[in-house]
């Protein structure tokens, strides 16, 4: 983020790996509270803040909506 922030590109590689995996949640967690995602939430443009929002910030928000979902869904029912 901090790259990107300065004007910087990151180039992307995608590699196979194989060996033990990670937990990440707890992590991506720690960077929604970061100040990187509120500066880059100023400084985007809408198109990209979009993505940037769909990619990252919304799929453990829409993970914590989908569970209480199905929570009160079984306690109503």
């Amino acid at each position: 983020m901090d790259t990107f922030e300065q004007g910087g590109w990151i180039k992307h590689l995608d590699y196979y790996q194989c060996g033990k995996g990670q937990d990440l949640g707890f992590g991506m967690g720690e960077q929604m509270l970061s100040w990187e995602y509120y500066y880059l939430g100023m400084q985007l443009p809408i198109d990209w803040l979009l993505t940037f929002y769909h990619g990252h910030s919304r799929f453990h928000i829409n993970n914590i909506l989908v569970i209480y979902s199905i929570q009160v869904f079984m306690v109503t029912c």
